[in-house]
């Protein structure tokens, strides 16, 4: 599916005068609303990480200190503080807890991977810098005792999403653009894989028209990528392609042209 689509967010704020309303209106863009439910996925998602990085550096500081001498009760407890703080800023410098990647897809591991790694570089140039009993054996010990635990704890997580998505449930509704043929491909590649958390509610046509009626495999054509989707889109917030979440569809022929930017693939 990623081969054939781009998916974007609409983001940012648009400005105009309060003296030209109807201008205001035409440059005004807002957030796309966040669903319950990927707000407390993704606090789950760090307190589950911090929990393990808090647990494992306390528990790999007991082991270290019982069998090494080196490590003194001063330089654990400084080596523990530090730990904890440079993995966690890793992680959130990698943006491992964008919302967008999380409970689908390998992004999400890729993120994960290089905030541990970039806590172990971190944290060996501070052992180099700072002479500190045991630092350098600490981190080559540490950060892969975080990561054994860490991955196999995303995947843990991942079980009941993908399980209720199977029911319907934890689903991000989607606008998709472009002919008939990638439309149709992706509504049912969507509903066929609904482990990927995508749901097509409305599609735009080049032409503005289904195959056979106003709709396209049971969801309803709001209008063509250039001209009246986009207005729909900014239309209503209870209208069903005002999520945010659009997808524009590429054939074998080449990405679809949309001279309109907030339609263009590059949005992603």
């Amino acid at each position: 599916m990623s081969e054939q689509v781009r998916s974007a967010r609409d983001a940012g704020h648009g400005r105009g005068s309060t003296l030209n309303p109807e201008r205001a209106h035409q440059h005004r863009q807002t957030h796309p609303p966040v669903a319950g439910w990927e707000t407390r996925y993704r606090y789950a998602v760090i307190t589950a990480d911090v929990l393990t990085t808090v647990l494992l550096v306390v528990a790999v500081g007991a082991v270290m200190h019982s069998r090494h001498a080196a490590f003194g009760p001063l330089s654990l407890a400084l080596l523990d503080i530090l730990t904890v703080v440079v993995v966690v800023g890793s992680l959130a410098i990698n943006r491992v807890w964008t919302p967008a990647v999380l409970g689908q897809g390998a992004e999400e591991f890729r993120r994960l991977g290089r905030g541990l790694f970039g806590a172990v570089v971190a944290l060996g140039l501070g052992a180099l810098a700072v002479d500190i009993p045991g630092a350098r054996l600490w981190v080559f010990v540490v950060v892969p005792a975080i990561a054994l635990v860490a991955f196999p704890l995303r995947y843990v997580l991942r079980r009941p999403l993908h399980r209720g998505r199977g029911e319907g449930r934890f689903m991000l509704s989607v606008l998709a653009a472009g002919n008939l043929e990638t439309v149709e491909d992706l509504i049912h590649r969507t509903r066929r894989m609904a482990h990927l958390g995508w749901r097509v509610d409305a599609v735009c046509t080049l032409d503005g028209r289904g195959r056979v009626g106003p709709d396209v495999d049971g969801v309803p054509v709001v209008g063509s990528p250039t001209r009246s989707a986009a207005a729909a889109t900014a239309s209503s917030p209870s209208h069903p392609t005002s999520t945010g979440h659009l997808a524009v569809c590429k054939s074998s022929r080449g990405r679809l042209r949309a001279p309109a930017p907030r339609w263009s693939s590059r949005r992603a």
